[in-house]
Formats: structure tokens, C-alpha cells, sequence
């Protein structure tokens, strides 16, 4: 490799360096926004749509966050669950969505409803304008709901609408609010087993469990309940909710206790009034109880009240199990989610990489095929295209590579092919856009052909920059802005599409009539993107782009440093 391409390859590196820094940038702005935000607040107003009696939540909420709703004589009525925080890592076309749920009292979902969302817009009033979408949830139980799979997607929003089902599931992944026992721990229970216990921190696990702090600090066990069984362990005529403590390395047991009981309550008296049988959990090793039934050790049921004996091992064998095998990731895990469309992509890039690196693109008629396919389906049809919308999105909230890989593998392509080979493939192989702009260049007059006076072009040229630098300023302050209606590249997805993106697809392809590639070369902002990592074989010199890029960076790190004054 000789001096050139060398200088060229640093030059390009300082290039790539600067978009990492400016996404870092964007990245910490908005992480360090939100945790300045809480959680969306619900009013009860919004409630009564699903619980017309519903007068006022309770005061504090459940440990798995949902809260109780309660009527004007202060009964418990129902509860509602909100995606956010728990879901928020799961991005949709280029943001999360928080979704408000409704239960009534038996758990059963009685409404959803979309609360706020980071995505398009035009994608999240799709999925508003059609209600079918929310009303599969309703009528199901939370127990149900986890187990939904492959929901119908609203069309013109399939990313958005796919994000909204995962993140409903993984929020309610875990066990249900505990409906029967939803009292929390209380630091006097937890004294009769550590006397000096004045304080219980909750540590975040599943089930949720607390260390038992004296009032100098001093870590004196742990302890947690069954009550998330309640729904799966039954006594003689219901369930029992159980605390459990535990030693301060959590290897043995100090002993457990009833805390409540809806079974019977003779059979529960005669379970309480025989020590030797809760003397057989004390000091023993939390390992004994895993894979072993716990009848194998010696924990035989009371005479008499066999079933609510065998009811409380049960329910502290399967709590310490899962304490150890982490039984929640195992109950559910979401994985990559490959569909049809993300096979498409990949088959996609293959093709244009084909285009780009052999002679099929001196073919006539081969190439207006391709142009006519790209127009046609992936404009109009799948809508997958690289955007600012989708890279500011991505680089505020997160890849999308649970909901879409194949996108993720289109913009990945679109970036390093170009960075790798100098060959911009997506601007002229795959961009519906670009391919839709060389198709009137190739069938209207020559004749209609305007030749811009330099003075004019002079000005046209800077507009694809400002693009990027109001793109990045939005994405840096945190602004309320549709960074879509930037681009003509949503109005393709006529069903979602708003008039102003609309009216930018139809004037950049009039515009592009009489210039040739009009928008791509005065109007195109992720097309210059593309170009500032293009590697160019012969002639990389320190010029434009890089103190563009370098400015960019600097203004950057202004409002990042200065960002409790400005937002």
C-alpha cells in the first residue's frame, strides 16, 4: 500500500472517528434526558374508559410496578401495567413505545392504549387509526398475553406495530401482580427471625427479595414470600403465601413462617401449631431443595392437614429454586426476530452488490427491471430504506436488531460497503428513490433538461449539510421534531405517509424531471452521509468534509458540556 492510499485510509478513519463521537454524543444526550424523566404519569381519567367506578390509584405500587386501581369506597377494582421502563430497550422503526394496559380484578386485560412513543409519528398514528390492533389484548388474561405470538402487524407501520407486541410481552413476562397477597414484607415480620432488624432493601430479582439491614447497617440475612405462586400452588381450598429467610450468604435457611393463607383455616391452625414441621426448614441448605422432591428429606405433610403442608414445601421448594436456576430467563427470552422481509434485505444487498461488481449493470434490460423492482416493491411495498429518521433513532434509543435484522443489515452495508469498496451500493443500486430518479432520466426528453447556473448550484449544494446539522441539533437537544418530514422516503409508505412527506416525494421527483438526480445530488442528506465515509481511492486530502465533520464535532461537545443550561 503505498503513501497515498496510507493517507487516504487515516484520513477516512478520522472521518469514522468523528460520526462514532457526534453518535456518542447523541447517544449520551438522550440517555442522560430520559433519566431525568420518570415514567409517564396515568390519571385516573384515563382508567374509566375500562372502569367507569375507577376514583383513584393506590398510593404506592406493586413490587412488578403495576398499580392497583381502586374505587370510591377504597376497594381494589383492578390494576394497570405501563411498558416503560421494562420494554424500552426494544426499538421499533426508530424508537420505543410506551403502552398503558388495564386488568380488572381477575387479571383479565380489559384495554391498551399507546401513551407516548420515540417512533415516527406517522407510524404511531397508523397503529392508533386502526384499534383493532390494541383489541387483541383485550379479554386475555397477563398469563395469556405472554404466550401471544406472530399479532397481525398493521400495515404502512409493521416495525412500530411489531415493537409495541414485543415490548407488551417482555413487560408482562414475568409472574402477574400478586392479586391475592399484595401486601409487601414488613420489618416486623422479618423480626422474629432477625431481632434486630430495622430496615429491608429490595434487591431486583425474580421473585423480588430483600436484605434484612440492622439500624447501623449491618446485613443480617435476606428474606422474600411465595406470594407469586399463588396462582400455580394450591392448598386444600387456596393458596398460601409463605416468608422465607434466609442466611446473609444465602446458602441456608434460617427458617420459614405463614404469612397468610386462603385455605382452610382449621387445616392452616394445624400447620402453625406444629413446630417440628417448620423446625425442619430451619438451618437447612438451599441446594437440598433443588431437583430433589422435598419428601425425600424428611418434610412430611401434618397429619390432618396434608394438602396445606404439602402446599407450603411446595411453594418454598419452587421459590428457592428459581432463586438459583433464574427460572424468568428461562421462562421467556426474546430472540431475533427473522421474518420474511429481513431474508428479503439480505437477498437485497446480494443483488446490489451484484449490480455494483459485475457487468450486470451494463445490461439495459436487466438494470430497468432492478429499477423498476426497487421502485415498486421496496418503495411502495416493504419500505425499507435508509433514512435519518431510522439513524437518529437508532443512535438515540438503540439498534433495532430484535425487531428488524434485516434492516439493521441494510444500513450496516450501506455504511461499511462504501467505507470498504468506494462503491456507494445503496445510493445507486438500492435506494427506491435514486432508482425512481434514474428512470425519468432515462425515459423523459432530453430536451425538458435545466442547466443550473454555478451561482445558483452554489447555493443548492450546502442544503443536503444543513440537513445533517439540523438532523444532529434535534438529536443533541432532545427536540420535538419529525425528523422524517426531512425526507421524501416515507411518502413511499402511502398508507402512514404525512402530506409534507408526501408533497417532498412528488416535488424532489418533478424537480428531479428537469435535473437529472436532482434531489440526489442538491437535496439528499443521508446520500451526503454516505459520501463523508465513501473511502476515494486517488485524491483523500484534509479538506471540506473533514473540517465540516470537525465543526460538527466541536458544536457537539458545546452542547453536550453545556446541556443543564440548554435543556
Amino acid at each position: 500500500m503505498n503513501r497515498t492510499v496510507w493517507r487516504g485510509r487515516l484520513i477516512q478513519c478520522y472521518r469514522m472517528a468523528i460520526l462514532v463521537a457526534i453518535v456518542w454524543i447523541i447517544r449520551s444526550q438522550h440517555d442522560w434526558i430520559r433519566s431525568q424523566e420518570s415514567v409517564p404519569e396515568v390519571t385516573i381519567s384515563e382508567v374509566t374508559e375500562w372502569l367507569p367506578s375507577a376514583f383513584a390509584f393506590a398510593e404506592k405500587p406493586q413490587p412488578d410496578g403495576t398499580k392497583f386501581i381502586l374505587d370510591d369506597a377504597g376497594v381494589r377494582i383492578g390494576f394497570s401495567a405501563i411498558t416503560s421502563p421494562t420494554s424500552d430497550w426494544i426499538i421499533g422503526y426508530s424508537g420505543p413505545t410506551t403502552t398503558l394496559l388495564i386488568f380488572d380484578d381477575s387479571s383479565t386485560c380489559l384495554g391498551a392504549r399507546i401513551i407516548k412513543s420515540g417512533d415516527t409519528e406517522d407510524h404511531v398514528a397508523k397503529i392508533i387509526e386502526e384499534p383493532e390492533f390494541l383489541e387483541v389484548y383485550t379479554g386475555k388474561t397477563w398469563e395469556e398475553i405472554t404466550r401471544l405470538r406472530d399479532i397481525d402487524a398493521v400495515t404502512g407501520a409493521t416495525l412500530t406495530s411489531l415493537a409495541v407486541n414485543e415490548g407488551i410481552i417482555y413487560r408482562l413476562a414475568g409472574e402477574g401482580p400478586n392479586l391475592r397477597f399484595p401486601d409487601p414484607i414488613t420489618v416486623k415480620e422479618v423480626q422474629s427471625f432477625f431481632p434486630d432488624a430495622a430496615n429491608l432493601v429490595e434487591v431486583k430479582s425474580s421473585p423480588p427479595m430483600f436484605s434484612v439491614q440492622s439500624d447501623n447497617g449491618t446485613a443480617l440475612g435476606w428474606t422474600l414470600n411465595t406470594a407469586h405462586l399463588a396462582n400455580r400452588i394450591q392448598g386444600y381450598q387456596g393458596p398460601i403465601d409463605v416468608l422465607i429467610a434466609l442466611k446473609p450468604d444465602q446458602k441456608s435457611l434460617v427458617g420459614v413462617k405463614i404469612r397468610k393463607s386462603y385455605d382452610n383455616a382449621r387445616y392452616v391452625e394445624d400447620v402453625i401449631f406444629e413446630r417440628y414441621f417448620f423446625r425442619k426448614f430451619e438451618n437447612r441448605d438451599v441446594t437440598s431443595f433443588l431437583g430433589i422432591d422435598y419428601r425425600e428429606h424428611g418434610i412430611d405433610g401434618v397429619s390432618g392437614a396434608t394438602m396445606t403442608s404439602y402446599a407450603l414445601a411446595e411453594a418454598v421448594t419452587l421459590t428457592l429454586q428459581e432463586i438459583e436456576t433464574s427460572s424468568f430467563s428461562d421462562r421467556f427470552s426474546l430472540s431475533i426476530d427473522w421474518k420474511a422481509r429481513d431474508l428479503f434485505l439480505f437477498m437485497l444487498i446480494t443483488l446490489a452488490c451484484l449490480m455494483t461488481f459485475t457487468r450486470l449493470k451494463t445490461k439495459k434490460r436487466v438494470r430497468i427491471t432492478y429499477q423498476l423492482f426497487l421502485v415498486i416493491y421496496v418503495g411502495f411495498i416493504s419500505g425499507d430504506m435508509v433514512a435519518q429518521a431510522v439513524l437518529l433513532g437508532w443512535s438515540q434509543s438503540g439498534i433495532a436488531w430484535l425487531i428488524s435484522p434485516g434492516l439493521v443489515f441494510l444500513v450496516a452495508a450501506s455504511l461499511l460497503l462504501p467505507a470498504v469498496t468506494g462503491k456507494q451500493v445503496y445510493c445507486h443500486q438500492t435506494c427506491p428513490h435514486g432508482a425512481a430518479q434514474q428512470l425519468l432520466m432515462r425515459y423523459l426528453p432530453k430536451s425538458w433538461r435545466i442547466q443550473i447556473p454555478n451561482r445558483i448550484e452554489a447555493w443548492f449544494k450546502p442544503i443536503p449539510v444543513v440537513l445533517i446539522a439540523c438532523v444532529c441539533l434535534i438529536g443533541m437537544l432532545a427536540l420535538d421534531f419529525n425528523v422524517a418530514s426531512l425526507e421524501p422516503f416515507d411518502g413511499y409508505s402511502w398508507r402512514t405517509a404525512s402530506w409534507i412527506t408526501s408533497s417532498l416525494l412528488f416535488g424532489s421527483l418533478i424537480f428531479s424531471a428537469f435535473v437529472p438526480m436532482g434531489y440526489c445530488r442538491y437535496g439528499c442528506p443521508t446520500g451526503k452521509l454516505l459520501d463523508f465515509v465513501r473511502f476515494h481511492h486517488r485524491g483523500e486530502k484534509f479538506g471540506g468534509k473533514e473540517i465540516a465533520g470537525t465543526a460538527f464535532l466541536f458544536v457537539g461537545l458545546a452542547l453536550f458540556l453545556l446541556r443543564h443550561h440548554l435543556i
